[in-house]
């Protein structure tokens, strides 16, 4: 049902979500992961691994979250999205928008029918900064934030 972004994660486990404020938080997102319900790519879990402090990993490792492989359809998405973006936008936006996460998560979150969970404010690409969440309507991709999940979820704090 949802495929979640690596800055959701990190404002949920390095930024806004401390333990001691939502005790019950990460159990919640435990219990949807388990349902089957919540996803990373590996990508994803790459950046994690690079950019949350150590024990922010480590609790994120502790949700169990499925990370959903890549396949030729997903590759073929991708590939789409790249030719998309290289026709529309200047190639020093399209490159440094690609070398992260986000055009494997629009690709995933397409071929899989997978809501996208993303704190990217950015509702249209600017001359400086491409965004997911117009790449993701471009793509069919419903994308919403992290407490729009929660609302969704039934998650209150």
């Amino acid at each position: 049902m949802y495929l979640i972004d690596t800055n959701a994660l990190i404002d949920l486990f390095d930024r806004f979500y401390c333990a001691d404020v939502f005790p019950t938080l990460a159990a919640d997102i435990a219990a949807v992961a388990a349902q089957q319900k919540l996803f990373v790519i590996t990508e994803v879990d790459e950046e994690l691994q690079t950019n949350l402090s150590e024990s922010g990993y480590a609790e994120f490792e502790t949700l169990n979250i499925s990370c959903l492989n890549g396949n030729q359809a997903v590759q073929q998405k991708h590939g789409e999205i790249m030719a998309h973006l290289s026709a529309n936008h200047r190639e020093k936006l399209v490159r440094n928008f690609s070398a992260g996460a986000d055009t494997a998560l629009v690709a995933h979150a397409a071929v899989h029918q997978k809501i996208l969970i993303t704190d990217e404010r950015g509702q249209i690409h600017t001359n400086t900064k491409l965004f997911i969440p117009p790449l993701a309507r471009r793509f069919g991709v419903v994308s919403i934030d992290i407490v729009e999940f929660f609302r969704r979820e039934g998650l209150r704090y």
